[in-house]
């Protein structure tokens, strides 16, 4: 995703939340990007933890 440096989420709670695309390439496949993720933020606002839910 080199062109793209942030993508655009939506929470299950409906907000739009900005993350950089390099925090998703270990989960693009061919089909693209699919599923219920966690993202841990700190008091800054810095991703601390993205992962994949089961």
């Amino acid at each position: 995703i080199p062109s793209m440096p942030d993508v655009v989420m939506v929470s299950e709670s409906g907000l739009s939340v900005q993350v950089p695309t390099n925090r998703l390439r270990q989960f693009v496949t061919s089909d693209g990007i699919k599923g219920r993720f966690r993202m841990i933020i700190d008091a800054n606002k810095k991703i601390k933890s993205f992962e994949r839910l089961a």
